[in-house]
């Protein structure tokens, strides 16, 4: 990851909040990618965001991203091209869904972007948007995708105590089981 990822409670987060309202996407883009379980945090941080850029457009990728690469594709251009210039600082939640389900057993420790993955990120870095990707698995932030973000912000969980032992027992399962990823995250 890069090397200065900031953590969710950094100094660094106004300076980026800042950096979001004065940026200038004519020609260009920006994309944020906020990495992590910590639901709330990343809740404080967009409401924070909001309240400088204002209303932020959100979409749910679970509904765009699918199997069938074709049908993703004219997903991605439909809701591309039916944004306004208005549109400028949009949510994608739930891109966990463009990494794709990790099965089946290997050595590898590296990931790749996915077609859909490559896809849209080609079609943000023309899109002249400020786009926040929301993204559970932090594991699912491959070298694609941290390479065309300006900024990965990490969401690990809480840093006080007792926040700390709140969202420790807010994630205590019982029966049932999240298959979360594995796989080893990539040392660089």
């Amino acid at each position: 990851m890069k090397s200065t990822t900031p953590h969710h409670n950094s100094e660094d987060i106004q300076a980026i909040i800042d950096k979001l309202t004065s940026v200038n996407v004519k020609g260009s883009y920006f994309l944020l990618v906020l990495a992590g379980k910590y639901k709330s945090g990343k809740k404080d941080l967009l409401k924070k965001i909001a309240g400088q850029t204002g209303e932020l457009s959100t979409v749910d990728m679970r509904e765009i991203i699918s199997t069938n690469e074709e049908e993703t594709y004219q997903k991605i251009d439909k809701l591309f091209s039916s944004m306004s210039k208005d549109d400028k600082y949009v949510l994608l939640e739930n891109c966990d869904v463009l990494s794709g389900e990790y099965t089946g057993f290997t050595y590898s420790t590296v990931r790749y972007a996915t077609p859909q993955e490559k896809y849209l990120l080609n079609i943000i870095k023309s899109s002249e948007k400020v786009i926040i990707m929301d993204i559970q698995d932090y594991a699912n932030v491959n070298s694609t995708l941290e390479r065309l973000s300006q900024e990965v912000i990490t969401f690990d969980g809480p840093t006080g105590m007792i926040g700390k032992l709140k969202w420790k027992l807010q994630n205590i399962r019982i029966q049932g089981h999240t298959f979360e990823n594995k796989r080893p995250l990539n040392v660089r």
